[in-house]
């Protein structure tokens, strides 16, 4: 999807996308543009590539990212033995190795405890909620018993 943006007015047109902004549209809209780190695109390379072998053309389609820096980045997870090639006739796909799946793990576990963080606020919060109407509860049923 294209949007044009006026900043400073100065128009600006560009392509948004899931991995290019990060927050809602009123950022978009303010003109705030975040890039995504290297290690951000090859942790969203191996999770493309977890779920199946892809061709370079299927997973630059998947990431929304231009085949030559896709390339680029998966001889970089080829080199450290994240990803591997696989040829079948004419056609080669790219599947994530074991050792990948590990690294891909380790980068999601901060992602994992952050939500668990979450959870856990949120029912702290509503722990003290339910302690709160407890004591409200019984100083109605003492004063109706006076």
């Amino acid at each position: 999807m294209r949007f044009q943006i006026v900043y400073k007015e100065t128009r600006v047109r560009f392509r948004i996308h899931k991995h290019f902004i990060h927050g809602d549209w009123n950022s978009v809209q303010r003109g705030v543009i975040v890039r995504k780190s290297k290690l951000g695109w090859y942790e969203d390379i191996l999770e493309v590539l977890v779920n199946r072998p892809l061709t370079i053309d299927q997973a630059a389609y998947e990431l929304d990212m231009d085949c030559t820096i896709l390339r680029k980045r998966l001889d970089f997870l080829i080199r450290n033995r994240l990803v591997e090639e696989r040829e079948s006739g004419k056609t080669i796909s790219y599947a994530i190795t074991e050792k990948g799946v590990r690294v891909l793990r380790a980068l999601n576990f901060p992602k994992y405890l952050e939500k668990i963080t979450n959870k856990i606020t949120v029912i702290d919060e509503t722990l003290q909620v339910l302690r709160e109407f407890e004591d409200r509860n019984r100083k109605k049923r003492s004063s109706m018993t006076k």
